[in-house]
């Protein structure tokens, strides 16, 4: 495609293509599609869009599928906080074709933070837009859960939804479709403000090595300590980290994002301080973080020092993880206690009985505990 537009900074390449259709005249979704992918399946999508080498074709050489990528879709609030298998396999897909695979594999699909389903704009952005470019764009900044306001001008969002002549799976909307600019808009969410500041930092971060879920669960670890949240060297104070948590962050706020689940043993506040098995999202980071960390906190700064710990555990971890207990005598005393009291009461009720026999069990002789048969 010929005089392809170029996509202005922060913009969505999802708004670059569909102004690409404005400036060539072309109305059909599908005629466009071939114009642009030699593909008339190719769903429009916002967020984490796929079949990208192809747009490269259409670009100056200057560009390449990472800076697509990081600069032009939402990669980046997901990028970091996915290992970096992860993180390399949903790059490779973003450039040929994914059927769904990016969403998955990031857990954006079965995440608590639900994405965004509508268009949302600042209208002072876009007045500003059309004095410095002569058109409108979506940027990326508004499609972001969490971030419901703009920061520059401490407004909420607007949404724009579109008629059902506009909502096909294969069509681009251009924002220059949005009309009514005078609108008065909302003042911001104070908590809004913050999550949006953080979302902008995360969106400009350069391209990086994701951390392991050990380097993860080591510098959250370590968080708590400094703040002495921690009743011994391995276990956390949750209720500590829980109050800190309420005192920076409305109860509310967390509700409409899905994540005032903060007390029960299953909870994400919990999971986050213990080890990490799966990524948490960027919104459940800025929360703890935001909560925990000194004011001036930089995910700059974040990343240097997560990336200067062990990527994995030592053979000394390791092997302590997997040692039983020495000592018979005790081993045999606490397993027949166990034995007796699950005979007594069964297995859920002992564990609510005797809370600390089944710790003890589980960090001293986890191998014999978790058999079915005495669990």
């Amino acid at each position: 495609m010929l005089n392809f537009p170029t996509p202005y900074p922060n913009e969505l390449i999802y708004s670059t293509i569909a102004r690409a259709g404005i400036h060539h005249g072309i109305t059909s979704p599908k005629q466009l599609l071939e114009e642009v992918f030699a593909n008339r399946k190719v769903i429009a999508t916002i967020d984490l869009p796929s079949h990208l080498i192809c747009l490269l074709t259409h670009l100056s050489p200057n560009y390449t599928l990472e800076k697509i990528v990081y600069e032009h879709t939402l990669f980046p609030i997901h990028a970091l906080f996915s290992p970096e298998n992860t993180r390399l396999k949903c790059l490779h897909w973003m450039g040929s074709q994914s059927k769904g695979s990016i969403h998955l594999a990031l857990g954006v699909a079965a995440s608590k933070v639900k994405q965004i389903t509508t268009h949302r704009y600042c209208r002072h952005c876009l007045e500003e837009q059309y004095h410095q470019y002569g058109e409108f764009f979506w940027s990326r900044i508004w499609h972001i859960q969490g971030a419901n306001c703009c920061s520059k001008h401490k407004v909420k969002l607007s949404e724009f939804l579109p008629t059902a002549h506009l909502g096909g799976r294969h069509q681009f909307i251009p924002a220059n479709i949005i009309q009514d600019l005078d609108q008065l808009s909302k003042p911001a969410h104070e908590l809004d403000l913050i999550v949006s500041r953080r979302v902008d930092e995360l969106l400009k971060l350069t391209p990086t090595t994701s951390p392991t879920f050990h380097q993860w669960s080591q510098f959250y670890h370590r968080i708590a300590k400094r703040l002495g949240f921690n009743k011994a060297s391995k276990h956390i104070d949750h209720s500590k980290i829980h109050a800190a948590v309420i005192r920076t962050w409305d109860l509310k706020w967390l509700q409409q994002h899905h994540l005032d689940e903060l007390k029960s043993e299953t909870s994400w506040l919990k999971a986050i301080f213990r080890k990490h098995r799966k990524s948490f999202s960027y919104l459940e980071h800025i929360i703890v973080l935001e909560a925990l960390y000194p004011e001036d906190w930089t995910w700059k700064d974040i990343v240097s020092e997560i990336h200067q710990m062990p990527s994995n555990p030592s053979n000394t971890d390791t092997q302590i993880q997997g040692t039983e207990y020495k000592d018979i005598s005790i081993l045999t005393e606490k397993r027949n206690e166990w034995v007796s009291l699950t005979l007594k009461y069964g297995i859920k009720s002992s564990r609510l009985k005797n809370a600390a026999l089944y710790a003890w069990l589980y960090r001293n002789d986890k191998t014999w505990v978790i058999l079915p048969k005495n669990n």
